[in-house]
């Protein structure tokens, strides 16, 4: 029998749509597993659904290793388990179910979404750990390239696999909303106070951002009549909101990947995001997308949201159907369709 288990920290609606794509393209078994049974960070609604497991009862930020190790080890015997698919290794957890695989002969692929360089002992652990890896999914080039610039051999990384629903996303309708959207959480690393110092300076223009964290209370105390807190949403509410607005804005200056601008391509909307983003090089030839390339350009994003607020819905509809084009290699058929390559190869190893 042909048995695979999916893990993730937190099993989200993109998570359930890549894993239903999967199971749809395939005769082999796909089995998921959640970290914890509930979610402190952004209030996912956990599901009961079949061939899904919870290793934990505990929510995703609460340490319980005992109690995961023995749910894992028990799904791998139960469902004879022949490859895991891990999230990273960066989580102790994720480790040990890592060196757990490798002493049970479990083949092993890694979600990959990292490309910046760590400390040399960092790197030089990566590299030893990574040689026992056997399949790479990598987010986008990024991510692949830092992983061959690590050494790992080429055939042993496959792409794309950062995606969402797209046509969930789509809803075949250019409009030209009122207000910018950002979705990010509320800390440094995602520049939210350089862009609620902007909007503060530009208050004839409207912006809504989603999220929470740390920084929410310092933003509650800086922001002007003109912007927006929004507590995290399910991704229902969001869809809505970005087909909503004018466009997306993500100026982080530390971002893996960006899920949210695969949603804001796939609505046809136009994307201000900056390099350090993980997805700006798989998007920077979207007709849509604008980049900065520092992270705090005042001027440099003023005339990016006066460029968007300027488009007519010409520009809107040429924008629109571009995005097919983009998301043709980050698309759920793609996502499914380059792991199950992989899953077969390793399964007749």
């Amino acid at each position: 029998m042909k048995n695979v288990l999916i893990l993730h920290d937190r099993f989200g609606d993109y998570h359930w749509s890549r894993a239903k794509r999967l199971r749809e393209m395939n005769s082999f078994n796909v089995y998921t597993a959640d970290y914890g049974s509930s979610d402190n960070l952004y209030g996912w609604e956990k599901k009961k659904q079949e061939n899904h497991f919870f290793l934990s009862r505990k929510s995703v930020d609460d340490f319980d290793l005992f109690n995961r190790l023995n749910i894992f080890l028990k799904i791998v015997s139960e469902k004879k388990i022949n490859i895991v698919c891990l999230p990273g290794i960066a989580k102790f957890d994720y480790l040990i179910f890592y060196l757990l695989s490798k002493v049970l002969s479990i083949k092993i692929v890694l979600f990959y979404e990292s490309w910046y360089e760590r400390a040399p002992i960092k790197e030089w652990f990566k590299n030893f750990i990574y040689k026992g890896v056997d399949i790479f999914y990598a987010s986008g080039s990024r991510a692949r390239n830092y992983l061959i610039h690590l050494g790992v051999p080429c055939d042993k990384v496959i792409s794309g696999y950062s995606v969402i629903d797209n046509d969930y996303f789509n809803n075949n309708i250019v409009f030209k909303g009122e207000y910018y959207i950002c979705v990010a959480r509320f800390h440094s690393d995602k520049n939210i106070l350089f862009l609620l110092d902007y909007f503060k300076k530009f208050q004839d223009q409207k912006l809504i951002i989603v999220g929470g964290g740390p920084l929410k209370f310092e933003m509650e105390r800086l922001m002007s009549p003109n912007v927006t807190l929004i507590e995290w949403r399910q991704q229902s509410e969001i869809r809505d909101l970005i087909q909503r607005s004018r466009g997306l804005i993500l100026l982080s200056t530390f971002e893996p990947w960006g899920l949210v601008v695969n949603e804001a391509v796939a609505a046809g909307k136009p994307i201000i995001i900056s390099w350090n983003v993980g997805s700006a090089p798989d998007f920077h030839r979207y007709l849509g997308c604008f980049i900065l390339y520092g992270g705090n350009e005042i001027v440099n994003l003023n005339s990016y949201i006066e460029l968007v607020n300027s488009m007519s819905f010409s520009d809107l509809e040429k924008i629109k159907e571009d995005a097919d084009r983009v998301l043709f290699s980050f698309s759920l058929e793609s996502w499914a369709c380059n792991l199950s390559v992989a899953l077969d190869k390793l399964f007749k190893i």
